[in-house]
């Protein structure tokens, strides 16, 4: 979606298996500090989640921006 200031706004969602879902989501801006990008990629076992997170990767500066892992895990049936 393409908004009248000229930003663009994004997600794409993609699910190649029933257990594995990669997720991007964007926001383009011809102003500075405005762009965002989030990388995602979700795996779902049979009791755990694994989930990957890359927000604004940079790698022309060494690999900087946030990224997180989460596990969620099932204690009971």
């Amino acid at each position: 979606m393409m908004d009248t200031n000229g930003m663009f706004q994004g997600k794409y969602h993609f699910s190649p298996t029933k257990a594995l879902t990669a997720k991007i989501q964007a926001q383009l801006s011809k102003q500075v500090g405005q762009s965002m990008l989030q990388n995602e990629l979700e795996w779902m076992g049979k009791d755990c989640t694994l989930n990957l997170k890359a927000i604004n990767p940079d790698v022309a500066e060494g690999g900087s921006g946030v990224y997180t892992a989460s596990i969620l895990q099932s204690l009971s049936k």
